[in-house]
């Protein structure tokens, strides 16, 4: 064959298996000389193989089935595709985006529909209060500057809270000041109750002319007289709920605000006079009992 390819560009077809410049041709393949005269050179010659097989994809060698995955001749459809990859853990497109929307739904909030009564519905909401105000039930209110509440309307079991920061807060005709926690709940009528802040103890060990027993400075007073004293009580007018004690010694005379209402007496000589104030119907009223 090759002493007639004296021309480049000739094409040859093979019709007996053999070797050409030891390349291997078989049956149709097709030879094409690079140069005149290439004789048993492989590099003159460019062989195009008209031999290769293929297997076409047909509804008969199609697979939807992940157990083909050792398959050489059989082709994958979608379906199988995408149920193979999940099986790596790994999630479709769609299945993503419908896992997604649930935990958004569970966990945060869809502003696309609702969004404020979801809101209201998955924090606990603390309302900053400088003004008078109508309150709402499940609510939560902190008071930074004075302010009066007026109760909602009455449900039984619900109510709302209110911290008093800062400033007073009137709360049904009742006057609270700072650092007042107050629950408010309906219970067929409106019900209050009162978390007082804990105050440190003042002590006083020379005390005589007029002495100022104020629940605004401290829930417990410690006192040695060293002269006559006037115990006056401020601030008890706007003061619900609490109860002020004082321990009092030293042998002289005490007296009270007109209109205050007595328990007891002072006991100059006692070691110590226990002394409780508190508001009862509205009316100042002081207890003593004495220790000797």
């Amino acid at each position: 064959l090759c002493a007639f390819a004296k021309s480049k560009k000739l094409l040859w077809t093979i019709s007996v298996n053999g070797t050409l410049g030891g390349v291997s041709v078989t049956v149709g393949d097709v030879i094409r000389s690079l140069v005149n005269t290439p004789a048993q050179t492989s590099s003159n010659w460019v062989v195009t193989e008209n031999n290769l097989g293929f297997i076409p994809e047909n509804s008969s060698n199609k697979s939807n089935d992940v157990g083909d995955i050792a398959s050489t001749s059989k082709f994958p459809v979608w379906k199988a595709i995408s149920d193979w990859v999940i099986t790596l853990g790994y999630q479709t497109a769609s299945n993503v985006t419908s896992a997604l929307a649930s935990f958004k739904t569970t966990n945060f909030l869809d502003f696309t529909s609702s969004g404020q009564g979801q809101l209201n519905n998955k924090q606990n909401i603390q309302q900053l209060v400088t003004a008078n105000i109508t309150a709402a039930n499940d609510q939560n209110y902190i008071v930074t500057s004075a302010s009066t509440f007026t109760d909602p309307t009455g449900v039984n079991g619900k109510g709302y809270n209110v911290y008093v920061r800062a400033g007073t807060a009137t709360i049904g005709g009742v006057v609270y000041t700072q650092g007042r926690y107050i629950i408010r709940t309906f219970t067929t009528v409106w019900l209050t109750e009162i978390y007082l802040p804990k105050k440190p103890i003042l002590t006083n060990t020379a005390v005589t002319g007029t002495f100022n027993i104020d629940p605004n400075v401290s829930d417990t007073f410690k006192l040695t007289l060293t002269g006559n004293t006037a115990f006056a009580f401020p601030n008890f007018s706007t003061v619900v709920g609490e109860t002020v004690s004082f321990d009092v010694n030293g042998n002289f005379g005490v007296s009270y605000p007109v209109g205050a209402r007595v328990f007891g007496v002072y006991l100059g000589t006692a070691t110590i006079n226990k002394g409780v104030a508190e508001l009862v119907g509205g009316v100042l009223t002081i207890s003593w009992t004495n220790y000797v």
